[in-house]
């Protein structure tokens, strides 16, 4: 019995690497455009002047706007008209960070926290839109793999205000390839209604030879 038990354990592990190794893998470029960012934090004061807030009315407006599929660019000109101007908006960093499986030949690199924007590379200062440029060359997707977004409201003197984490799927990838043109992603709940869209270009790629097309956080 013991015996046969130690035979089936050892076929299914046979069975699991071999499975693994004819998975599919798409090479694609992928490269994350920019942001849309809510007007106010979770408790409607504005992300760099504290207690200012917008009315509720405007506020409510948006969530609404996003949740029925309004174009991005119509919740874009009703966060710039709403949303309070100058100083108040954040000025948007981060970075974007592969999760899951990739193969050997990139592994020295493949999780390395890609900057979006930094402090000293980058920034959009005091904008709801901040715009990026960064992301992967001829990379090695896999279904399980996905990428996370981390970002914050950088601060000079105190520490910097969280604004989201959220992670894109393969099938967010793959949905941009077949739609062919830049997209933008709803983020909204993932990002608890602070960081609202991300928008990313995304396209197969024939080479191998891949890369990060950016730098490290």
């Amino acid at each position: 019995m013991k015996s046969f038990k130690i035979k089936y354990t050892l076929l299914f592990i046979l069975l699991f690497n071999i499975l693994n190794a004819n998975e599919e893998i798409k090479y694609i470029d992928l490269t994350i455009l920019g942001a849309v960012i809510a007007p106010t934090k979770i408790d409607k004061t504005t992300w760099d002047r504290g207690v200012i807030k917008i009315d509720n009315a405007s506020s409510n407006l948006i969530s609404e706007m996003i949740t029925t599929g309004i174009p991005v660019s119509s919740i874009m000109n009703t966060i710039g008209n709403s949303a309070a101007k100058g100083t108040a908006a954040p000025d948007v960093i981060g970075y974007i960070q592969l999760l899951g499986k990739t193969l050997k030949s990139v592994s020295n690199i493949a999780w390395t926290p890609i900057a979006l924007a930094t402090k000293n590379y980058a920034i959009t200062k005091n904008s709801y839109t901040p715009m990026f440029n960064a992301g992967y060359k001829n990379w090695p997707l896999y279904k399980d793999n996905r990428f996370r977004i981390v970002l914050l409201d950088a601060d000079m003197f105190d520490s910097d205000d969280a604004i989201g984490t959220i992670e894109l799927t393969y099938d967010d990838v793959m949905n941009a390839i077949k739609i062919g043109k830049t997209t933008w992603i709803n983020v909204s709940e993932q990002g608890s209604n602070q960081l609202l869209f991300i928008q990313i270009s995304a396209s197969e790629s024939s080479s191998k030879k891949s890369f990060i097309d950016g730098y490290r956080y």
